[in-house]
């Protein structure tokens, strides 16, 4: 029910904040909505942005969490 415009200002900040939280469902589903959120952002937002933050999820403690990190850092990718 966003805008565009509004999308690309708030989606990426939001769900790459999500992936700071201490507690291991809210990364779990930052990182997921990054991955269904995929369609919505632009190349440099995905190199400078995105990419980065999930790379930093490949290593979390959370074994689920590194799952899907893995998954969205292919989804971004290809």
């Amino acid at each position: 029910y966003l805008t565009e415009s509004t999308r690309h200002k708030i989606l990426a900040s939001a769900f790459v904040r999500a992936l700071k939280d201490h507690f291991p469902p809210s990364r779990l589903a930052g990182v997921m909505s990054l991955n269904a959120t995929s369609h919505h952002y632009v190349v440099q937002e995905i190199a400078k942005k995105i990419i980065p933050a999930l790379s930093h999820m490949t290593i979390d403690t959370d074994a689920r969490v590194r799952e899907e990190a893995f998954k969205a850092i292919k989804q971004f990718i290809g």
